[in-house]
């Protein structure tokens, strides 16, 4: 069995409005640490169950509450990864490394909106961090022995 992971982090030192935030958005519990080069981590109950939906109104919605940006991660059975980028409520890039793993079908226009903008994401990453290294990333094949949670 694979893991399946949830998580957001947030684009911020202040961690009590966050948490305030939370406690109006999430119809559970979270998990937040202490921030971390600006940003703070938050592990949320209810989305553990990877509800696409939920992870997007709840990202979307902190997102836009707290001025700021956000990144939710999914990662299903170690298989598939995705990542949802928000800017201040709106979604800025979004990633899927296996479209059709769940068998639905997926057109070519929706597949190519789930590839993710490295160009984007790049302006979010740890100094230094270049388009490049996300792109050789985002488009390695996790079938080949690589799992999407590493």
């Amino acid at each position: 069995m694979g893991s399946f992971i949830v998580n957001f982090q947030v684009k911020t030192d202040a961690v009590e409005p966050l948490k305030a935030e939370l406690r109006e958005v999430i119809p559970g519990r979270a998990y937040v640490p202490p921030p971390r080069d600006g940003w703070v981590a938050v592990y949320e109950e209810s989305t553990s169950w990877q509800d696409h939906e939920a992870i997007c109104r709840i990202g979307q919605t902190l997102s836009e509450r707290l001025d700021t940006h956000l990144v939710a991660f999914l990662v299903h059975d170690s298989d598939v990864l995705r990542y949802w980028l928000y800017e201040r409520g709106e979604l800025l890039d979004g990633y899927t490394s296996h479209p059709d793993y769940f068998g639905q079908h997926v057109d070519e226009s929706a597949r190519e909106q789930c590839q993710g903008r490295p160009g984007v994401l790049a302006r979010y990453c740890l100094r230094g961090t270049t388009e490049d290294a996300i792109r050789e990333v985002l488009q390695g094949d996790v079938r080949s022995g690589v799992f999407a949670d590493d």
